[in-house]
């Protein structure tokens, strides 16, 4: 638009009446793009979603409580110093002819105007008074949309920066609580560090993403789209491994009842140990890496061979004793998996998994998982012969079982594909000879 009237204004042949008209009308359709300001609010609600700090919220409610002081005071001072200027009264004495030189520039004459009406909101300014009768009525006025104004915003304030105490305090008290609980039983410094520093991190983390279970409205969700949204949730994550990425793609319906009952979001942080060796635990996990990194350490027991136990005397056996590999360890990152076995067979740990950063896990539950996939019968995708080869594969392996992959999913899953596409072949040809018997009878039909 302010093209348009530079480019209207420049061009020749146009009378100054002409050019006054036109250039009202461009000032009126400048001003229509001022209803865009009416887009700010769902750009606004649109932004705070992504706002995950409480302070930072409330701290934006504030600073919204000034901009809005601010904007209805710079509206109140341009109308006040207006009327002034225009004379509405049609006398003489005017605010600005007392108060103001000739010599004042417009910056000062502005900000003094602004002083006056950020003064409305505190009982009014005694160095600037109305000069006549129009001046006094507007000033009786925004004295008493001021009032009103600054009551509510006042009263909206408080209690935005009473809230923002309530949870500074709250988190403070926490923690607090936390120390003296720590230091009533003894517990040594460098356990009280490491156990205060997992509950600061703990309250980071429900900061940045929420539990599900202090969800409420999710209760009220109706299954079938909880379980859509576990699946958009839990998927992606599973992706990362060759067998659910495929029965992702073959079974999605399947895989939506997984990512609803089977599997779960953890958090660990630094130094915390996930499994330790020989522990066998009472519900087994598959794990995956969503973000940090964790630090695996493989065990070797003197006496055992390849992951079996050697055919010795009852006392050798009774002297094995746990000693680290010397094999350094295996570092684990986003996108990465731990102890598959366990959803396959019965499956003891085989090494020591910790957290070396603060970690986000998925959690795929083995009983669960079984009992899902155990509910259908489909024979295009069938996880019981990806599951028999997975373990032939841990039975013959020549070496030292492990917690992290040995390649055997993927020659699981080639087993797999092949059995599916031998399967896909037979349906094929037992679908030809049907549409070729029927073929025959319908044409010796016809000859009968």
């Amino acid at each position: 638009v302010d093209w348009m009237e530079i480019a209207w204004s420049a061009a020749s042949g146009a009378g100054y009446a002409r050019i006054g008209r036109a250039a009202r009308a461009f000032r009126i359709i400048r001003m229509v793009r001022l209803l865009r300001l009416l887009r700010m609010k769902d750009l606004i609600m649109f932004m705070f979603e992504y706002v995950r700090s409480e302070s930072i919220k409330e701290m934006a409610d504030m600073f919204k409580i000034i901009l809005v002081i601010m904007g209805f005071s710079h509206l109140v001072a341009c109308f006040w110093y207006g009327l002034s200027v225009e004379n509405v009264a049609g006398d003489s004495g005017t605010w600005v002819h007392n108060y103001f030189s000739l010599t004042d520039d417009v910056g000062y004459r502005y900000t003094t105007s602004l002083h006056w009406s950020l003064a409305q909101f505190s009982g009014g300014l005694d160095e600037i008074s109305p000069a006549n009768l129009v001046e006094r009525i507007y000033a009786v006025v925004v004295f008493l949309i001021a009032f009103m104004m600054g009551a509510v915003l006042v009263s909206s304030l408080t209690s935005s920066m009473t809230q923002l105490r309530i949870l500074a305090n709250e988190k403070s008290t926490k923690l607090t609580t936390l120390r003296r609980y720590l230091n009533d039983n003894g517990i040594s410094n460098r356990l009280a560090l490491r156990v205060q520093r997992n509950a600061h991190h703990a309250m980071l983390e429900q900061q940045r993403y929420i539990p599900e279970a202090n969800v409420e409205l999710l209760t009220l969700v109706s299954e079938p789209l909880r379980i859509e949204l576990h699946f958009e949730m839990y998927a992606k994550v599973l992706a990362n491994h060759p067998f659910f990425d495929e029965y992702t793609y073959s079974c999605p319906h399947i895989m939506q009842k997984v990512c609803h009952s089977a599997t779960s979001m953890t958090q660990v942080s630094n130094g915390d140990i996930v499994f330790n060796v020989g522990e066998i635990p009472p519900k087994p996990k598959m794990i995956l890496v969503v973000s940090g990194t964790l630090h695996y350490v493989p065990m070797s027991v003197s006496g055992r061979a390849g992951g079996r136990v050697s055919r010795t005397s009852r006392k050798s056996r009774r002297s094995t004793t746990v000693v680290p590999a010397l094999k350094g360890g295996v570092d684990l990152a986003a996108g990465q998996w731990i102890s598959e076995p366990v959803l396959w067979t019965h499956w003891m740990h085989r090494g020591i998994l910790t957290a070396t950063h603060d970690c986000r896990l998925c959690l795929l539950d083995a009983q669960r998982f079984g009992d899902t996939v155990c509910a259908f019968d489909l024979d295009e995708f069938n996880p019981k012969v990806y599951a028999a080869e997975f373990v032939k594969g841990l039975n013959t392996c020549n070496e030292e079982l492990s917690d992290i992959p040995l390649g055997l999913e993927m020659r699981a899953l080639d087993k797999l594909e092949k059995v599916i596409e031998r399967m896909k072949g037979k349906t094929a040809l037992r679908r030809n000879s049907t549409h070729s018997m029927r073929s025959q009878n319908s044409i010796a039909g016809l000859w009968a």
